[in-house]
């Protein structure tokens, strides 16, 4: 029957895409090609707030519950657009397939240069993070349990799930792989569908796609360098929660679809990276109140509606999410590895950002960026108190990037044909761009006198461009060499003969630890228990019949004697693998 299962659901799921394609949003044509990255989007957010509603009455979450309720929600949908003649009506523009299209193969190209030309290699710079979020996607694959952040957990474990039902001992790896790929499509798409209605001409269509590419491949294609998925799905809530406003400023949406998906989308960043929830809800709150003053309907009892709603909504969301909050809360102060730059990729912004505090401080997205100005103020004030480590701080820049291109973008359009300055500052920052990737600074850099070191000094242009540089430096780079990589694909093909956990003994360092578990398909066994080798060995002996052994002497326990006794299945230039005696 899982076979029978997987093949409903994945029917119910392009029934259901059909559905929130089809049925009516706006009064105004919508952009059919453009509006494929918001369909998608929305699906993972209406799919995140299904499960935690099924998880609360008690309802086990497989692809055969959602399945049964993709299928009930679309039929509803089609009632509408059937029935009701709540259809929406779309325009294809041949610019925008042309946009998406430059998009997706740039992305593509990069992606076989990080994970191979078979899209396979599971070769992620934080090891650590990308394995635990797989454990996730295969616990909610296998236990149908959901982990505290399981938007993403959820959204590819289904779909792992149903690749189970066929392929029993798969890894999961290049599902986890499409993933982070379809993440950063939908971040290119949202971005795009923002920034369309400012583009009226050629000279801004083109500036457009630089403009995208150039975001793209900055903090979210670092999301995928270092497999930090939660980050990606937080940043697509951000970008969502602006294009919603967009949305609503145009006018002619329908007010209860833009309602509900708000809802929806804060629960999915809940459920994606909670911390960047602060900047979302205040913003939000702030925007508000600005325009209520701007229409001129701020009176007493308005005010004190909005003090008891927000009174009310921040009680129910504090008895909610009291003990989940106070453990996020509690572990910022834990190290961990991410890109780390002060400042130098934002200096370009700076007059951009100056003009939002002075001119745009009224808009939504420039309210936003104040907001997320001050947040980032906030954590660095508590990780100069010890407070806070730098690997909590340095995640707020994902959405500062965004905001930063996003409001650079809507002043250039805005005032490209009135200020000159503004072309010649584009042109500015373009050849500055090309002197950079042209790498000539770094051979003038080599260019040394005896008596005064580098003549050019260590400064360099490219640090303006340190974002990029990284990520095209480091995505190819393995963090798991090949012989490493085969020998845990060994274990992983043993899954299919081998009905028992294999015990991993070796290396226990950041990198390579946790993606055993990720490449051998195991679940982690918990050593904190053990005092002694003699304590060790017999802890492999009451969990398993194999052991797989990767430089034993780099254990936290000797036992080399004990497995130099055991019978050898399989051996390559990097460890082996034992039958346990």
């Amino acid at each position: 029957m899982e076979k029978v299962f997987a093949v409903v659901y994945a029917i119910s799921v392009f029934w259901m895409m059909l559905g929130l394609y089809g049925i009516k949003k706006n009064e105004i044509k919508l952009s059919g090609i453009n509006f494929i990255s918001v369909a998608v989007f929305c699906f993972f957010c209406y799919q995140t707030a299904l499960a935690g509603l099924l998880q609360m009455i008690g309802i086990e979450v497989s692809n055969k519950s959602l399945g049964i309720f993709n299928i009930l929600v679309g039929c509803v949908l089609w009632y509408f657009i059937i029935k009701k003649e709540c259809r929406q009506k779309y325009y294809f523009n041949k610019w925008d397939a042309v946009a998406n299209a430059i998009m997706i193969l740039a992305i593509l190209i990069l992606a076989t240069r990080q994970f191979g030309k078979g899209l396979n290699i599971f070769n992620y710079q934080c090891t650590w993070d990308s394995s635990v979020h797989l454990s996730w996607a295969r616990e909610a694959a296998k236990q149908h349990s959901l982990s505290g952040m399981y938007f993403n957990a959820l959204n590819m474990g289904v779909w792992l799930e149903c690749v189970y039902a066929f392929v029993p001992y798969a890894t999961g790896c290049e599902l986890y792989i499409i993933t982070d790929l379809v993440t950063l499509i939908l971040d290119a798409g949202l971005f795009w569908c923002l920034i369309r209605r400012y583009i009226n001409d050629k000279s801004m269509y083109i500036m457009g796609i630089v403009c995208i590419l150039a975001y793209v491949f900055g903090y979210p294609l670092n999301n995928m360098v270092f497999g930090t998925s939660y980050l990606g799905s937080g940043n697509l809530c951000v970008i969502f929660v602006v294009l919603l406003y967009d949305t609503f400023k145009v006018g002619k949406a329908n007010k209860v679809i833009l309602g509900l998906m708000l809802m929806l989308t804060v629960f999915s960043l809940i459920k994606s990276y909670v911390l960047f929830l602060p900047v979302i809800l205040i913003s939000i709150y702030i925007y508000i109140f600005v325009f209520l003053y701007e229409k001129g309907k701020i009176t007493r009892n308005r005010l004190m509606a909005v003090a008891i709603l927000s009174a009310v909504v921040a009680a129910g969301g504090y008895a909610v999410l009291n003990d989940y909050l106070w453990n996020a809360i509690s572990g910022l102060a834990l190290e961990g590895q991410i890109y780390r730059n002060l400042a130098t990729n934002f200096v370009l912004f700076i007059p951009f950002i100056l003009f939002v505090l002075v001119k745009k401080y009224r808009t939504f997205s420039g309210i936003m960026l104040i907001m997320t100005l001050c947040y980032i103020a906030v954590f660095m004030a508590c990780v100069l108190n010890g407070k806070v480590s730098g690997y909590y701080y340095f995640k707020n820049y994902y959405i500062l990037w965004f905001l930063s291109f996003y409001n650079a973008f809507i002043i250039v359009s805005e005032n490209i044909n009135r200020q000159s300055c503004v072309k010649f500052y584009i042109a500015g920052c373009s050849l500055l761009a090309v002197f950079s990737v042209s790498k000539v600074e770094n051979k003038l850099g080599g260019y040394t006198d005896p008596w005064y070191g580098q003549v050019f000094g260590e400064v360099r242009v490219s640090s303006l461009f340190d974002i990029y540089n990284f990520n095209f430096d480091n995505m190819a780079r393995e963090t798991v060499d090949t012989g490493t990589r085969e020998l845990f694909g060994e274990v992983a093909q043993m899954n299919s003969y081998v009905d028992e956990t294999i015990f991993y003994v070796g290396i226990h360092d950041y990198a390579i630890h946790k993606v055993f578990y990720a490449l051998a398909n195991q679940p982690e066994i918990n050593t904190d228990d053990v005092v002694s080798p003699e304590d060790y060995i017999r802890k492999i002996r009451e969990t398993s019949k194999y052991v797989c052994v990767l430089e034993p002497e780099k254990d936290t326990w000797d036992i080399t004697d004990y497995l130099s006794t055991l019978e050898v299945v399989y051996k390559n230039d990097k460890g082996y693998i034992a039958k346990v005696q």
